[in-house]
């Protein structure tokens, strides 16, 4: 007589097989049939993986992931920034949703989780975007905070599971020269010209400045006042030259509204490749890339981190940090200085007097510096004695 299988044998053939024909992307029915031929997907496939692996346990969840997510997004919207509200909407629905819908939260473990991290890495890796295993780390990152907020709430039993993240070296930023700079900012119009000058003289991220209303702007104090990231406030203070461009430009309520629509400025991408066309710059110019430069111009400049991170408006000084390597060989150069005496130029073979890029400090007796940022006023600085 022939004895019957076990059903847990069957249940783990079953998954192993499921689980060799994910991984080697061969997944076809036994009749030789894909399966967009029966309108199935890899997730369905992964759902039903875990179902079986699930097989006894209870649903304790009350929604799907697909349930859950608009009422999560009202949270969001009501507790969290704007643009937080925003990157989330576009993760869960552009990504998220097609692959963990159908799951129930309590399914979804680590085993699933790294399923989906290599679906998203080799979909990235297929179209050429740029973002990589950040993006994906970002979007792992949405499902569990969705998945904590049910847990919190009662819709689900467990927390979300713990993953390791994508190993992710956030590439330095390449901040322009000071010549270029000034040429690119003397190229835009003056209503543009301003708002590049926040970038630059300010240190303001793009959608800060973007909403800056005329009460932001104290003149006869010289300040801005900018709402940071989280609805973080701060003040920066207004250089000479920032003024003069904000009060060309300045009206009753936003600073800078769209010149199409009169609302929240948007994009910027047109104003910028004009004033490149200009200036004859042809390397690539992004409105962060002004913010890069500030700080990068500001530590060569010799002024401290901790001050940078204050105008930066980073709540941790490790991310001001990257700029001590972006300005890395100016360090070092300053470094030498050491060797050569407080006294004495150490600059040599460069034009005496005159600071630079490739040339950002001198020291001479007189403790007598200058700064080189071309789009400050070029005058000595008497530094006091100690």
């Amino acid at each position: 007589m022939k004895r019957a299988p076990d059903i847990k044998s069957v249940l783990e053939a079953d998954v192993q097989r499921l689980t060799e024909a994910l991984m080697t992307g061969r997944i076809s029915l036994p009749d030789g049939r894909g399966l967009a031929d029966v309108g199935l997907t890899e997730a369905d496939i992964y759902y039903e993986l875990e179902l079986r692996k699930q097989l006894g346990k209870p649903v304790r969840s009350t929604e799907t992931v697909a349930g859950l997510i608009e009422p999560y997004l009202e949270w969001v919207r009501l507790h969290q920034a704007e643009k937080t509200y925003r990157d989330k909407k576009k993760m869960l629905f552009a990504h998220l949703l097609g692959f963990f819908g159908n799951m129930y939260p309590d399914f979804i473990d680590r085993s699933l989780v790294d399923a989906y991290k290599q679906k998203r890495i080799a979909e990235i890796q297929l179209v050429g975007r740029y973002e990589g295993k950040r993006a994906v780390n970002l979007e792992v990152l949405c499902l569990q905070a969705l998945i904590k907020w049910a847990h919190e709430h009662g819709l689900c039993s467990e927390p979300p599971v713990r993953t390791r993240q994508l190993p992710y070296r956030r590439p330095l930023p390449q901040p322009l020269t000071y010549a270029e700079t000034r040429a690119f900012i003397d190229a835009c119009e003056p209503f543009y010209r301003a708002l590049m000058l926040c970038l630059y003289h300010a240190g303001l991220r793009k959608h800060e400045a973007f909403k800056l209303m005329d009460t932001d702007l104290y003149f006869e104090a010289g300040l801005v006042r900018v709402a940071g990231k989280g609805d973080r406030e701060r003040y920066v203070p207004m250089s000479a030259m920032l003024k003069d461009a904000l009060l060309s430009v300045v009206r009753p309520g936003l600073v800078f509204p769209s010149p199409r629509t009169g609302r929240v400025l948007v994009d910027v991408r047109r104003a910028i490749e004009r004033a490149k066309k200009k200036s004859g710059l042809t390397r690539r110019i992004y409105p962060h890339l002004l913010r890069h430069s500030f700080a990068t111009h500001l530590l060569e400049a010799g002024n401290d981190i901790r001050s940078i991170q204050v105008l930066m408006g980073h709540q941790e000084i490790t991310t001001t940090q990257i700029y001590t390597q972006v300005a890395m060989p100016h360090l070092k150069h300053v470094i030498a200085s050491l060797e050569a005496g407080c006294h004495d130029v150490v600059t040599a073979g460069y034009k005496e007097g005159v600071t630079g890029p490739r040339n950002p400090l001198i020291l001479k007796a007189g403790d007598e510096s200058r700064t080189h940022d071309l789009l400050i006023t070029n005058k000595s600085v008497k530094k006091k004695r100690a």
